[in-house]
């Protein structure tokens, strides 16, 4: 089984709801490099409500602020101004184009890359390949 190409676009959090009435998202991240992801001027994609492609019905959005808030971000959006603008954003996620993801440190791998690759015990016998993982919360 040949690896998993690279994806057009990584998830790199999703939006839980509107916060306030000046346009703040709430936003749950999914990476670890929140500084760089969600840096002021950084352009993210909102995927659509049944998918995890771009939706071609809003444009592309530009970090203006992100800060921490709870156990997630408040973000805001370049022309998201109101909670009403907010609220169309809701319960979807946010994409980074793949290209533009920093370069991940030695030994690291993103997720999509475990698929197909070949899993041995710690003597070296090789006992199959990854095909599907899943991700859970600590007991």
């Amino acid at each position: 089984m040949a690896p998993e190409p690279d994806p057009p676009f990584l998830v790199v959090g999703r939006i839980l709801r509107p916060h306030g009435v000046r346009g703040e998202l709430f936003v749950a991240s999914l990476t670890d490099r929140e500084a760089e992801t969600f840096r002021p001027g950084r352009e993210l994609r909102v995927a659509g409500e049944r998918d995890l492609e771009p939706d071609p019905n809003l444009p592309a959005f530009h970090v203006e602020a992100a800060r921490p808030f709870k156990k997630g971000l408040l973000l805001r959006f370049e022309g998201v101004a109101s909670r009403t603008e907010a609220e169309i954003l809701k319960d979807r996620e946010l994409l980074l184009p793949f290209h533009q993801a920093e370069p991940l440190d030695e030994n690291e791998l993103f997720q999509h890359q475990l698929l197909g690759l070949s899993v041995s015990t710690t003597e070296g016998r090789t006992v199959g390949r990854v095909v599907e993982f899943y991700e859970v919360e600590p007991a």
